[in-house]
């Protein structure tokens, strides 16, 4: 296994030439603005860290070459932005950092996610919106989304959740819109949106297996304006009490 490991230099991004079977690249520490396009010349790549840089932006298709990529850190940088084909040809990824960039926006990811574990996104202190829509997000741990307090849209929609992720939302003190259609859940319990109080738009639709709303399941959101329930072709009970 090939690595090399720079610290602390100025030269651009992949100036040199390097072993093409080469698996870790670590050039973290330096000032790099932006990732150069002689990535393509090293497909076996399983490791990159390029944190703690002065990265500002990721072209297109930066990484199609690095279809055995694992983990990619990107972590302490200027990035703010993201587009849709940033990370396209990345079909082995498992592990992506962003924290302490400049991001407000995250776009769709429709990728195999199953869980999002505790602090998934720390460090994205002004995110506006997450699309994790499209995945396979079976379940959301406790403190998934600490310190996303900024977070004014969320979408959870077509993954697997057998639950309403009721849980995770303390972490939530200006979102607006919230759409966890198409999921697995039967039931939508009681206190199911307890802390969004915020909430202006609830979208809830396309859930097959959705049966029953319980009592009081939306009566903390006094700001709701928008609740879509359409498609829901199992719904037979909407308690009377449902909104308090």
């Amino acid at each position: 296994r090939l690595a090399v490991t720079c610290f602390q230099t100025q030269l651009e991004v992949m100036p040199m030439t390097l072993n093409p079977s080469i698996r870790t690249l670590i050039l973290k520490y330096n000032n790099f603005h932006s990732v150069d396009a002689s990535f393509k010349f090293y497909p076996e790549l399983e490791l990159v860290d390029l944190s703690s840089n002065q990265l500002v932006s990721i072209p297109d298709r930066s990484f199609s070459s690095q279809r055995r990529l694992v983990e990619l850190r990107l972590e302490h940088n200027k990035i703010s932005g993201l587009g849709p084909r940033t990370f396209s040809g990345l079909g082995r990824l498992e592990v992506l950092r962003l924290s302490h960039n400049l991001l407000d926006q995250l776009g769709p990811s429709q990728n195999n996610i199953r869980v999002l574990a505790d602090s998934s996104f720390s460090g994205l202190l002004q995110l506006s919106t997450l699309d994790m829509s499209g995945n396979k997000l079976e379940r959301v741990h406790e403190k998934a989304f600490t310190q996303l307090q900024a977070l004014a849209e969320l979408n959870l929609s077509d993954n697997e959740l057998y639950q309403v992720p009721s849980h995770t939302f303390a972490s939530f003190d200006k979102l607006e819109r919230l759409n966890i259609g198409q999921n697995k859940f039967s039931a939508i319990d009681e206190g199911a949106f307890l802390n969004l109080q915020r909430l202006k738009e609830l979208h809830i639709s396309g859930c097959p297996n959705l049966v029953e709303i319980a009592a009081e399941a939306f009566a903390q959101l006094a700001d709701l304006q928008t609740l879509t329930l359409s498609s829901n072709r199992k719904l037979s009970f909407i308690h009377p009490q449902a909104f308090g």
